[in-house]
């Protein structure tokens, strides 16, 4: 996908993850699209950041949208994920949907 469908598929998901959140039993109470999280890589948005307290900084998830280079992306996945204090991100990939967990220095496939 080109750079505007993954904008447009991320605001979908957003607006899914909204009803989901209100209408649903979830621990996320809130998600944030392309927020500025600032990363030991400098500033990065990340398309959605899903949030437990966003008040208190508490973040639950992160996915991201990589778009043909999965390496650059599991970067950008770990740096947010130190940033905010996770273990885990996710990857939607054209084919497939991965969680990754932070293993040390190794960031490894968790769940597909």
């Amino acid at each position: 996908m080109n750079r505007p469908d993954l904008q447009q598929f991320a605001q979908q998901l957003v607006l899914w993850t909204e009803l989901i959140i209100e209408n649903g039993r979830t621990p996320f109470r809130r998600v944030e699209l392309y927020p500025e999280l600032h990363t030991n890589q400098g500033t990065l948005q990340p398309p959605l950041i899903f949030w437990i307290n966003r008040q208190s900084m508490m973040a639950g998830g992160i996915l991201l949208l990589p778009e043909d280079n999965l390496e650059q992306e599991l970067k950008r996945g770990r740096s947010c994920c130190d940033a905010l204090g996770l273990k885990h991100f996710v990857t939607w990939e054209t084919e497939q949907v991965r969680i990754w967990q932070l293993n040390g220095e190794e960031i490894e496939q968790h769940q597909q």
